[in-house]
C-alpha cells in the first residue's frame, strides 16, 4: 500500500506503527513527495484499515495506489476531503 502525506508526517507515521507492536513496515519510497509505502502481513488488512482510520485524525494523508477495499469507502474519503479542507480553512 502506497500513502502521501505531508513530509513531517513520515517521521510521526512511523512511530505510530512501532507503537502498534510494529503492524507494519514503513519504508519512504520518495522523500521529496512524501511517498510512503506500507508493508504488512497477509490477513492484517483489517487491523491496517482500522489503525489508518485511527492515525487519520492525526495525520492527513491519502492511499496513492488504490487497491480493491480500500482503507476508506468513497462516502469516507468525501468526508475525510471536506474535514481536511476545513480544517486547512482555519
Amino acid at each position: 500500500m502506497y500513502l502521501q502525506l505531508a513530509p513531517d508526517g513520515i517521521s510521526l507515521l512511523k512511530f505510530l506503527l512501532e507503537a502498534e507492536d510494529n503492524l507494519a513496515y514503513l519504508s519512504t519510497v520518495s522523500p521529496h513527495t512524501a511517498v510512503v509505502k506500507l508493508v504488512f502481513a497477509p490477513g492484517r488488512e483489517r487491523e491496517i484499515w482500522k489503525f489508518l482510520e485511527t492515525a487519520h485524525h492525526q495525520l492527513t494523508f491519502r492511499e496513492v495506489v488504490t487497491f480493491p477495499g480500500g482503507w476508506k469507502s468513497e462516502e469516507k474519503r468525501k468526508e475525510s476531503r471536506k474535514d481536511t479542507e476545513e480544517r486547512d480553512a482555519k
